[in-house]
């Protein structure tokens, strides 16, 4: 008798926590890395670093500093996302016709290849390994070439 009152139970759980999952689910995609919430770094998180990233979030999503989100911000945060989106989309389509050096719509292991060598050009003492130092000075050669 026991089991049979479980099961009803356990269902009746599980339909009630569904919509919280389905929450958890969505929010996994969009949550900032532990690593930058955790602005001190003490393995961590506090309330008050969970409250500094939700309110950096909702004044991104209020364009007028109003202290409300319209349904216009909204709108206006999902077309830039949609904008955004195209472009590394079309960032990629110029970047694989590039790599398609025979253009017949494929890219094969040998026109992949044809990438610059990244880990070469980052390994600057060519030791096969890349550190902090080979890191920092590839940001600041980027850093020089967008000014």
């Amino acid at each position: 008798m026991k089991q049979l009152t479980l099961v009803p139970l356990v269902g009746l759980c599980m339909a009630l926590t569904a919509p919280a999952n389905a929450q958890m689910a969505m929010l996994g995609d969009t949550l900032p890395a532990f690593e930058r919430i955790d602005e001190n770094g003490d393995g961590v998180v506090s309330r008050e670093e969970v409250d500094r990233v939700r309110n950096l979030r909702f004044a991104r999503l209020d364009i007028n500093s109003d202290g409300v989100i319209s349904k216009n911000e909204v709108t206006a945060r999902k077309d830039l996302i949609q904008m955004r989106s195209e472009l590394r989309q079309s960032r990629f389509a110029l970047r694989a016709a590039r790599l398609d050096s025979d253009a017949d719509g494929a890219i094969t292991p040998e026109e992949f290849s044809g990438l610059p060598d990244f880990f070469a050009l980052i390994d600057a003492d060519g030791d096969g390994g890349i550190s902090e130092v080979e890191v920092q000075q590839l940001r600041q050669r980027l850093s020089a070439l967008r000014r």
